[in-house]
C-alpha cells in the first residue's frame, strides 16, 4: 500500500511505512527534501518515489536537516589560515594515523598545489575534508580527490556522501569536466562505486593498507 502527498501540483508517493514521518513536516520542507534527494541520491530512478529498501525516512530527514546546518568552504592552500591548516592536519592524523594505526608521512608536499574542501558543523567544528589535486599532481592525465576524511563523531550521518558529492562537483568546477582518478582504500570500493567510480583493476599497498585505483569518467 502507498500514500501520497500533494504539493505544487505534484504527487509524491511514499510507502505506508514512510508516510507517517512526513505528516508532521510542512509541505515546503517535504518539497525541499525531494529536490535535495534528486542531487543527493543520484541512484534514485525517480526521485518522486522513495523506496524504503534504499534509504529510511528517518535517515532522509536526519541527513537533510544536517546538510542545512553544514558550512562548506573550498580554497587553495595559500588561502588557508594557519588555524584551518592545523585543523585539517589534526583531523587527518586523528583518522589516518591514530584510528587506523598507520604511522605514515601525511605531509607529502602535494597540499601546496591542491585546493582544500572543508565541511564544518553548526558549531564551526571541522568534521570532514578532502584535497582536490589538479592534473599532473597525483596522476599525469587526470585530476584527483585525496585525503578523504570525516570525523569519527559524524560517522553514519551521511556526511561522507555529502563530502564526496561536493568534492566531485568542485573538481568539475575547478578543472573542467574530465575523468577523475582516485586511490581508494579497498574496503571502501562500494562507497566510491555509489558515485560512479569504477575500479581499474590495479591494486596495491600504500603504507601497508590495500588500495585500488578507480576512475570516474567525464
Amino acid at each position: 500500500m502507498s500514500n501520497s502527498l500533494f504539493f505544487s501540483g505534484k504527487r509524491v508517493f511514499c510507502s505506508a511505512k514512510i508516510f507517517p514521518y512526513f505528516q508532521n513536516v510542512s509541505q515546503k520542507t517535504v518539497f525541499e527534501i525531494f529536490l535535495w534527494l534528486e542531487f543527493f541520491a543520484a541512484d534514485f530512478s525517480n526521485f518522486h518515489c522513495i523506496q524504503p529498501v534504499k534509504i529510511k525516512a528517518k535517515t532522509i530527514l536526519k541527513i537533510f536537516s544536517m546538510e542545512k546546518k553544514l558550512h562548506l568552504t573550498c580554497c587553495p592552500f595559500a588561502e588557508l589560515s594557519v588555524f584551518e591548516l592545523y585543523e585539517i592536519l589534526a583531523l587527518r592524523q586523528e583518522v589516518f594515523v591514530v584510528e587506523q594505526n598507520c604511522p605514515y608521512q601525511d605531509c607529502d608536499f602535494k597540499d601546496q598545489d591542491s585546493h582544500h574542501l572543508m565541511i564544518r558543523d553548526e558549531n564551526e567544528k571541522l568534521v570532514a575534508s578532502t584535497r582536490l589535486l589538479p592534473v599532473g599532481l597525483a596522476y599525469p592525465d587526470c585530476p584527483s580527490i585525496g585525503r578523504v576524511v570525516s570525523s569519527p563523531s559524524v560517522r553514519g550521518t551521511g556526511i561522507g556522501k555529502i563530502l564526496m558529492e561536493k568534492s566531485i562537483e568542485m573538481v568539475r568546477q575547478l578543472f573542467g569536466n574530465q575523468a577523475i582518478k582516485i586511490g581508494a582504500q579497498t574496503y571502501l570500493l562500494k562507497f566510491y562505486e555509489s558515485f560512479g567510480f569504477r575500479s581499474t583493476g590495479e591494486e596495491y599497498l600504500e603504507d601497508g593498507i590495500p588500495h585500488t585505483k578507480m576512475i570516474l569518467k567525464s
